[in-house]
């Protein structure tokens, strides 16, 4: 039992910093705050088992503007979380520095304001990403297909108040 003690502990010693501590507060590749909210930069994006082309991809995104949150950095590569839970590392360079957010749920609705009684603007389907302009405690302004309107923030994914910043 000792071995594997000292096995875990020289394990750590060797692990890059970024991966030792994650949510540390800042990446040390960028100075920027982890974790943060990112999106996806290209049209296809692969997820991989770790930081380097020799790692298996475990996903493909094909869905540009997708919001991940960036957990870790080791060089140019960054860990990611997706909505679902999955984690896995993505090139920072198909990261972009906007910010979108997921509708998550059910159809949801966007108002003219940022309170339920407010005039409705329109209709949102579960998995819609849309752009994210502003947040309130309790309410987002959002843009999608011509539209912009407030929306509860319970309803979307990647609204985090947390420090915005590319890959």
């Amino acid at each position: 039992m000792n071995r594997l003690v000292l096995c875990c502990a020289a394990l750590l010693m060797c692990a890059p910093a970024a991966a030792q501590n994650p949510g540390s507060g800042v990446g040390e590749e960028t100075g920027r705050p982890v974790p943060r909210f990112v999106s996806l930069g290209a049209d296809k994006v692969n997820m991989r088992l770790g930081p380097g082309y020799d790692y298996n991809i475990i996903w493909v995104y094909q869905k540009h503007g997708l919001p991940v949150e960036i957990i870790r950095e080791f060089k140019r590569w960054r860990q990611v979380r997706v909505f679902s839970g999955e984690t896995g590392w993505i090139r920072g360079n198909l990261l972009s520095g906007r910010r979108t957010v997921l509708v998550i749920g059910r159809q949801r609705t966007m108002h003219a304001d940022p309170s339920a009684s407010s005039r409705p603007v329109a209709r949102v389907e579960s998995g819609v990403v849309a752009r994210l302009e502003e947040c309130e405690p309790d309410w987002c302004l959002i843009k999608v297909d011509g539209y912009e309107g407030w929306i509860n923030r319970s309803y979307v994914w990647g609204s985090s108040t947390e420090a915005t910043g590319g890959g």
